[in-house]
């Protein structure tokens, strides 16, 4: 399951996934308090950072820098190799 977390309100996240037709769930985190948990920096936005959780909640891999244009692929080849 993926999902997407950021500071925005859950308005906006609403709106944003139905314009980019999202097929996973998107979490609203205004104060920070869920991204901090896992040592994401906030500054009233989180920094962009990818965790994998297992079926047991336990952090897998966690992904601290982040280069948009590469990083799905990046992600699909880590989960071939961990499989």
């Amino acid at each position: 399951m993926l999902i997407g977390i950021s500071a925005d309100t859950l308005a906006s996240h609403k709106d944003f996934a139905t314009h980019y037709k999202l097929p996973f769930l998107l979490v609203s985190d205004p104060d920070g308090t869920v991204g901090r948990s896992y040592g994401v920096p906030f500054e009233g936005h989180h920094q962009r950072q990818t965790f994998v959780v297992g079926p047991d909640g336990k952090v897998r891999k966690a992904f601290r820098q982040v280069d948009v244009s590469v990083h799905a692929q990046e992600i699909l080849e880590d989960l071939s190799h961990s499989s």
